[in-house]
């Protein structure tokens, strides 16, 4: 009997995997025929699921799948759901520490904000909440287009507020670092930003802009999530995001 097992990779980068196993045999006998499929599948089964679970890098990541991280990040995502929080300590110009923080949390259409400011004076809490919706298409030449629209309206004393912005930049996978695995992180470079109010910017030089940990993608969901800490001399502050969005 000889075996026969060819290995090959169909698509560009490997984004799709092809086994194929021919089992003959110089010996034509029946009962050897249930034998052979038997030896065909199990190999199949062994060959696949190494390579197949070898591409699971997010926490969240499905075990088995027939495409590669690049093929599944590649598409048109809305937002489904996400959380923002911002958290600053800072010294004011009379040398006062101030205390602020924002927490905004989204669904596809609405978006709920909690905002406190803390000084030596006073204390101040207010919530407010909006319209949302948010986009982003991840295309396969390495570049994306982003859109977030978040309207808050006149209340009170506190103003309209227009947040909406159209983004567009380079998109690229990490090539992972300590604990950091290959293709865990999506890193966004921001080229191009357009506000709806205000003055457009366009950076000719790009640099990476935000950079996501992959928790989750799957080939109609993704989830990422982001944590940035920074401080100089007057300021500390912390940002934390976590976005799920569906294809």
């Amino acid at each position: 009997m000889k075996i026969i097992v060819n290995f090959f990779v169909i698509g560009e980068k490997m984004d799709t995997f092809a086994v194929r196993i021919n089992l003959t045999n110089s010996i034509n006998l029946k009962p050897m025929r249930k034998l052979h499929t038997t030896m065909q599948a199990l190999l199949l089964l062994v060959l696949t699921a190494g390579v197949f679970v070898g591409c699971r890098k997010g926490e969240d990541d499905p075990w088995l799948t027939l495409r590669g991280r690049k093929a599944r990040m590649v598409g048109k995502w809305s937002v489904t759901s996400g959380m923002v929080s911002r958290g600053a300590l800072f010294t004011a110009n009379n040398g006062n520490q101030v205390v602020g923080t924002s927490s905004s949390r989204y669904s596809e259409k609405r978006v709920e904000q909690t905002n406190y400011y803390s000084t030596s004076q006073k204390d101040s809490t207010w919530t407010r909440s909006g319209d949302f919706s948010g986009s982003v298409e991840i295309f396969r030449d390495g570049t994306y287009k982003m859109t977030h629209t978040e309207i808050f309206k006149a209340s009170g004393n506190i103003p309209e507020l227009n947040n909406s912005v159209t983004i567009t930049g380079y998109w690229s996978f990490t090539g992972g670092a300590n604990d950091t695995r290959k293709r865990e992180q999506l890193v966004l470079q921001e080229v191009s930003v357009v506000p709806a109010a205000g003055v457009a910017s366009v950076n000719n030089n790009p640099v990476p802009s935000a950079i996501y940990n992959i928790r989750q993608l799957k080939s109609k969901e993704i989830v990422l999530d982001y944590t940035n800490d920074s401080s100089d001399a007057l300021d500390t502050s912390r940002e934390e995001w976590t976005w799920s969005l569906s294809e």
